[in-house]
């Protein structure tokens, strides 16, 4: 999808192109950053089917919004893109999840119960009935309301679905290829600049721009450790349809 929507940009200035019924989409980021690899600044989102509608809308006391994530990439003159690649909730469902089986607690503001109490149980997002995500932005969580409806509109509507269709399955991706001028990465690489000058709260952690701290990790080629928890790893291996030993770089808790 990403290299026809690069395509579409190099003949019309702009591409855009949408998937129905995707499963689970990954990491969204390395579309957008595929784009921007190929020259333009690219936009995806993903936005998910009803029974992944686990968000409330600001004001709301029941789901219906997935996490529908945002990324966006473009080039600089030098280096890896800028990538940046998030939920439009406070925190995606698969966090939420991970917390509930490692018997912690989720962070202040991230759900609501049935009844609409905050609470910091990740438990009660699977109760019956189930609890709430909240949207981004907290008490101004109107914003992330408009950021997942316009992902909405972009992957779901403009590809034909329903959004609150019960029989759509999977996710939906929309990416967007913008075509932008010769000179686009050394002003891109400018701006890059000045937001990283500013002066940091803490002096060891410097200002960076979004998806920096990920590159300078790999970078650095220190060695990638995937934490995967006990009731996670139970679900892989029944899946896998055997018990499979859990390899030494792979701590399960």
């Amino acid at each position: 999808m990403a290299t026809e929507a690069v395509r579409l940009a190099d003949g019309a200035g702009i591409g855009l192109v949408t998937g129905r019924n995707m499963g689970h989409t990954g990491r969204i980021g390395a579309y957008a950053e595929a784009m921007a690899r190929a020259g333009c600044l690219g936009i995806a989102v993903c936005s998910g089917p009803r029974a992944g509608h686990w968000v409330a809308p600001f004001g709301g006391l029941e789901g219906r919004l997935a996490t529908n994530p945002v990324a966006y990439a473009f080039p600089l003159a030098e280096g890896p893109p800028v990538t940046a690649d998030f939920s439009t909730s406070v925190v995606p469902e698969g966090v939420v999840r991970s917390l509930l089986h490692r018997g912690l607690a989720a962070p202040e503001g991230a759900l609501r119960d049935a009844l609409g109490n905050p609470t910091t149980d990740p438990d009660a997002l699977y109760a019956t009935p189930r609890g709430t995500i909240q949207p981004l932005g907290g008490a101004f969580g109107y914003r992330g309301t408009a950021l997942a409806i316009l992902v909405d509109a972009l992957a779901a509507l403009m590809a034909g679905d329903e959004a609150e269709d019960l029989a759509r399955m999977g996710s939906n991706l929309a990416m967007i290829a913008i075509a932008v001028d010769s000179e686009f990465a050394g002003r891109a690489s400018r701006m890059a600049a000045y937001v990283r000058s500013s002066r940091p709260l803490d002096p060891v952690r410097p200002v960076m721009t979004p998806g920096e701290r990920e590159q300078r990790a790999l970078a650095a080629g220190g060695a990638q450790r995937l934490v995967v928890d006990g009731p996670t790893w139970a679900a892989m291996t029944a899946r896998a349809g055997a018990r499979i030993r859990a390899p030494a770089a792979v701590p399960v808790s």
